[in-house]
């Protein structure tokens, strides 16, 4: 979630002024960041949402209509610096342009402390916690008080990175986790009409990718039982259903439970 800059206008060239920049960068997978103020400019800007290896090339032409041989190139590894750091990542085939970041599907991570209890999703008659008001940290819950009361002392999780209606990523950060099993979901709050997505998760720990969720097809409202986070023990377990497929429940509309 850093901003990075990078510039290119002390670009220079032997046969005359540099008079046009193209900027191009290879991104971790689930990562469709965008140059700002564009890929052309001399300077620019890139939000790096997502862990891991970014690439970035600058090629540039001078006044005389010369391009240079070959681009500059530099490479960024991105690390999280939370104790607990995860990310919700998505492709939605239906978008009209899947690189835009604002047309995209709306879907939402959860982080459930075992506190919750939330709704009974699949009809046994306990709660399933999510939704929970206090205790599941999503998108209606973003910066809930799970530790002590000095909300400085670190040890409350935070919906970091929001995304509505692109591609993601959604971040959940917490800095001093407790020793609990937590419980980590993704609900497809909203499709907009562009059908199934493509979800995936990763859970790193003090900056080391421990879990990669295998990527799975939710439908619109579908919530995704992902993974449980054993902090004492520190493993990460998938959430399966007894027959080996993910747990699923579909029709979660969240609009039923505020």
């Amino acid at each position: 979630q850093t901003t990075i800059e990078l510039a290119g206008s002390q670009s220079y060239s032997e046969g005359g002024a540099i008079t046009q920049w193209a900027w191009d960068v290879q991104q971790p997978k689930g990562s469709k960041e965008p140059f700002m103020p564009s890929n052309s400019s001399p300077d620019v800007t890139i939000q790096a949402n997502t862990s891991g290896h970014y690439i970035f090339f600058l090629t540039v032409w001078d006044e005389t209509g010369a391009k240079s041989c070959f681009p500059a190139v530099k490479n960024v590894m991105v690390i999280p610096d939370e104790a607990l750091h995860i990310e919700l990542l998505w492709d939605t085939p239906g978008a009209a342009n899947p690189d835009d970041p604002d047309a995209g599907a709306d879907l939402d991570l959860h982080l459930l402390n075992p506190e919750a209890e939330g709704f009974d999703l699949d009809g046994d008659g306990s709660g399933d916690g999510w939704f929970d008001a206090k205790w599941d940290c999503f998108s209606a819950n973003t910066h809930p008080n799970w530790g002590l009361l000095d909300p400085a002392a670190g040890d409350d999780p935070g919906l970091d990175l929001e995304d509505h209606n692109g591609v993601g990523p959604e971040i959940v950060n917490l800095g001093l986790p407790q020793d609990l099993v937590y419980k980590v979901g993704g609900h497809y709050r909203n499709s907009s009409g562009l059908g199934s997505s493509s979800v995936t998760a990763r859970v790193f720990v003090y900056a080391q990718l421990v879990w990669d969720a295998p990527e799975t097809t939710l439908l619109d409202k579908d919530l995704w039982e992902i993974c449980t986070i054993d902090w004492n023990s520190g493993k990460v377990k998938s959430i399966k259903t007894d027959d080996g497929e993910p747990r699923i429940y579909p029709a979660c509309d969240d609009s039923l439970f505020f």
